[in-house]
């Protein structure tokens, strides 16, 4: 099923502000820790006003009503401002778009069909570099008492942008280890500053899913 991330607001026909979609993006996808600059945002003023304007295409909405409301499907909903002054250039016209479709009232399997997802983050920081540099012994993103089993095989990257995934718990103080893809980390441990060693894990927690420990990447 498509999933959807979550918004705490429409936005314009301008689209989504840029940091939001790039960060989306990445941690989605690569896991790679995100920076909040959008990547065309160093080659000038214009092309950011640019960026900044581009429309990202279509966004949904929940629309939960205090009565119920009848309506054909694929009716045109339209919502308007009524607490605007009419006396003054403002549009009362908030938003509009087609109905695909109807929800059970108070029913969570039908909420869960949804698939709106929130994208998380947690850093820690590598404590320890084997000495092949293909996995390190890392801590600060778990507590002791965290269930390690949700986390094995997920997605991390340094500051560097070195890949790898979580391997297992190391200890009983909530570190773990991870296992780098090859080549493995490109700088030894001698030659990385504290940026070098921040380890990230992004991954998806989905909104309306009743079991809070279910995350994906």
């Amino acid at each position: 099923p498509q999933q959807y991330i979550h918004q705490n607001q429409l936005y314009g026909l301008e689209g989504r502000p840029a940091a939001i979609v790039t960060a989306a993006a990445a941690a989605a996808t690569t896991a790679i820790p995100v920076t909040r600059q959008h990547p065309s945002d160093s080659s000038g003023d214009g092309q950011q006003e640019q960026q900044q304007r581009r429309h990202y295409g279509p966004q949904w909405a929940l629309l939960l009503f205090d009565q119920p409301a009848t309506a054909p499907e694929d009716a045109v909903i339209i919502g308007a401002r009524f607490d605007v002054d009419t006396s003054g250039d403002s549009c009362r016209l908030a938003f509009y778009g087609r109905l695909l479709g109807q929800l059970g009232e108070g029913n969570p399997a039908d909420l869960k069909k949804l698939q709106v997802y929130k994208l998380k983050e947690r850093r820690g920081t590598i404590e320890r570099i084997a000495s092949d540099g293909l996995s390190a012994i890392c801590k600060g993103l778990f507590k002791k008492e965290t269930d390690m089993a949700l986390f094995e095989g997920m997605k991390v990257a340094t500051g560097q942008g070195e890949g790898g995934y979580i391997q297992g718990k190391f200890g009983m103080s909530g570190k773990f280890k991870v296992q780098f893809d090859p080549p493995g980390l490109l700088l030894p441990a001698d030659k990385r500053s504290a940026d070098d060693n921040v380890i990230a894990l992004c991954y998806k927690r989905f909104v309306y899913d009743q079991d809070k420990h279910r995350i994906k990447q």
